[in-house]
């Protein structure tokens, strides 16, 4: 259980963190470097708090978590030990907390591009 629950955040960390990186089309004709990059790191700051902890990292993992146990001990049957449904779990826990991940990331890419747009930039989605 504890690999599954390790397994699923580091899942989380990974994918909901790639938006902290990303860099969005921006069309910087007449603006200051200095400045988008400061506006850039406010708007990566405020999706980021905006969309925490949002609930399709956690209802992810633990549905596919079920899902993946059901599917294990149905391919094993009953008496392998549970070895299958636990394998079924970790795997379901896994998908659904990088699935959930992406659903994250991409509310925060959304959240990045809206905030730079009604700063004034020219934000090419």
């Amino acid at each position: 259980m504890k690999r599954i629950v390790a397994m699923s955040t580091a899942a989380c960390l990974v994918v909901a963190g790639c938006a902290q990186f990303y860099k969005p089309a921006v069309d910087l004709k007449g603006a200051d470097q200095a400045t988008y990059e400061s506006d850039l790191a406010q708007c990566r700051d405020q999706a980021r708090q905006e969309v925490a902890e949002e609930p399709p990292v956690i209802g992810g993992a633990i549905l596919l978590a079920l899902v993946g146990a059901v599917l294990g001990l149905y391919a094993t049957g009953p008496f392998d030990g549970g070895s299958g449904a636990a394998i079924g779990a970790a795997a379901g826990a896994a998908t659904g907390a990088a699935l959930g991940g992406l659903v994250v990331s991409s509310k925060q890419i959304k959240e990045i591009d809206g905030c730079l747009l009604s700063r004034g930039y020219t934000v090419r989605l």
